[in-house]
């Protein structure tokens, strides 16, 4: 049994890679997003003159692509220690320790799935909220608009393009990392259909005047 490979370990590796590679590719979209969404923010009100302040609210898409970013996160994390853990000699639980690592995977899912509703009503509904004052006093909308026209910048979420891109990615990684739990699990049963087949065959290195006397 420790000489075996495992069971279906190219097919599981076939389909870890590319999830984990989509995973780490799509967190790495959302730190990008984050990130553009504050500097676009913090470029928007350089450009609004004196004695304008504008103010920009975006607490809600920007928390929850946080919680998609720190999902893929971990989700890749996972991943990798699966792709890892493939090459670790198989024990007497491998399929037990294999279907432990499909429910892990799917609790990522999980989590992604829930992160990602969200982000999504927030994404295809609402825009950023812009107040401008001059002291106390709110500006009207028209105060700011040539400013807004001018620049390139939009209130609307999803006509922004890297967080267009966090609305597509996660979800092809959420797909793609289905793929290997369901694997993970036929393997973690095929392990212990295996594990009980080689239990029920004598050990041939047993003497058999031992044997005998059992």
């Amino acid at each position: 049994m420790s000489s075996s490979p495992g069971p279906l370990k190219k097919l599981r590796l076939i389909t870890l890679f590319p999830a984990w590679v989509l995973c780490g590719s799509s967190s790495g979209i959302g730190i990008h997003a984050l990130i553009r969404l504050k500097d676009d923010k913090a470029a928007f009100k350089e450009l609004v003159p004196a004695p304008i302040v504008v103010f920009i609210n975006t607490r809600d898409i920007f928390g929850a692509g946080v919680a998609v970013t720190v999902a893929l996160l971990l989700t890749s994390m996972v991943i990798f220690n699966r792709i890892i853990a493939t090459y670790r000699p198989p024990t007497r639980d491998w399929g037990r320790n294999l279907r432990f690592q499909s429910f892990v995977l799917l609790l990522g899912c999980a989590f992604l799935f829930a992160s990602m509703v969200p982000y999504m009503v927030f994404f295809v509904n609402r825009q950023a909220s812009v107040k401008a004052f001059i002291g106390t006093t709110q500006q009207p909308d028209a105060a700011i608009k040539a400013v807004e026209d001018a620049s390139g910048f939009t209130r609307t979420y999803k006509k922004v393009y890297s967080l267009k891109l966090l609305a597509i990615f996660p979800w092809i990684s959420l797909a793609s990392t289905l793929v290997p739990a369901a694997i993970l699990y036929v393997a973690g049963g095929a392990s212990t259909d295996e594990t009980q087949a080689l239990a029920a065959i004598p050990d041939s290195t047993t003497p058999h005047h031992e044997k005998a006397a059992v």
